[in-house]
């Protein structure tokens, strides 16, 4: 053997010499209990069959444009004849008659009495095809005279059957009670937002907390105060909120973010 060949074959055996004393240690069960000292999928997954509640903490948009009004229901359909209803002036709105919206009085009264009397082309257009017309048309039904609002009797029964127009926090305040109301197994929270600077737990340094309530996320089962449940204080919550803020979002979120975590959740 040559004197240059000899520290090759020395690194070899000592490299096979290793990977065997490797390969006994990761058979061995010391040196599988080891190699998982560290948490991994396994780890994570499979130590406990408990269940665990989810925890959901709700922002609740409660700036000035929650004021604001829109009309909920399903769309206005032209080639449907709605059910007549008393929402013009307090009586019977004709299908085909075309009214006018008195805004000084918040009230639709007629204008025309059909709408195939009404001359002017983007107004009667306007009225067949949307329900709705806005620009000016006099009573004779020319395009002529002061401008305002008018609309077919056909749509103002859809718009008051389908409930008219309501707040955008009103609609909000109903789908989150219908949520809360029919989700069981989940903690649920409230935040808002503040007046200019990110968020905070509804509750908490305002007035809109029931009875004192602070809507942490919470075990909606468990009771807040006599025979009253944290579901019932927080659905009190939810309905006293009014829409009053900005819209600070990044900054709430980012506030949302240390407020849901597990380390600052308020114990029960």
């Amino acid at each position: 053997m040559s004197r240059e060949s000899s520290p090759r074959i020395k690194v070899r055996s000592l490299a096979v010499a290793l990977l065997a004393a490797f390969l006994v240690l990761a058979a061995s069960p010391r040196g599988a209990a080891a190699l998982d000292q560290y948490p991994g999928d396994t780890v994570i997954y499979g130590v406990s069959t408990g269940t665990i509640q989810p925890n959901v903490l709700v922002i609740l948009d409660n700036s000035g444009s929650m004021s604001g009004e829109i009309i909920t229901g399903g769309p206005y359909t032209p080639s449907t004849t709605y059910a007549v209803t008393n929402g013009c002036s307090g009586a019977a709105c004709q299908s085909n008659a075309v009214y006018k919206w008195k805004s000084g009085e918040n009230k639709w009264v007629s204008y025309i009495a059909n709408v195939s009397s009404v001359t002017c082309t983007k107004a009667r257009n306007g009225l067949n095809n949307s329900g709705m017309y806005q620009g000016k048309l006099n009573t004779g039904g020319a395009c002529s005279g002061k401008s305002g609002s008018f609309a077919l009797g056909n749509y103002i029964n859809w718009l008051t059957a389908s409930g008219g127009y309501r707040t955008k926090m009103e609609v909000a305040q109903e789908v989150l009670a219908n949520l809360i109301n029919t989700t069981s197994g989940v903690r649920f929270g409230l935040m808002l937002f503040n007046q200019s600077n990110g968020g905070h737990i509804a509750g908490v340094g305002d007035s809109y907390g029931y009875d004192g309530y602070d809507a942490y996320v919470k075990d909606m089962d468990e009771v807040f105060s006599g025979s009253t449940t944290n579901r019932t204080a927080l659905l009190n919550t939810i309905n006293n909120v009014e829409p009053s803020t900005w819209t600070p979002a990044s900054r709430n979120l980012r506030r949302r973010t240390t407020r849901s975590s597990p380390a600052s959740l308020k114990p029960l």
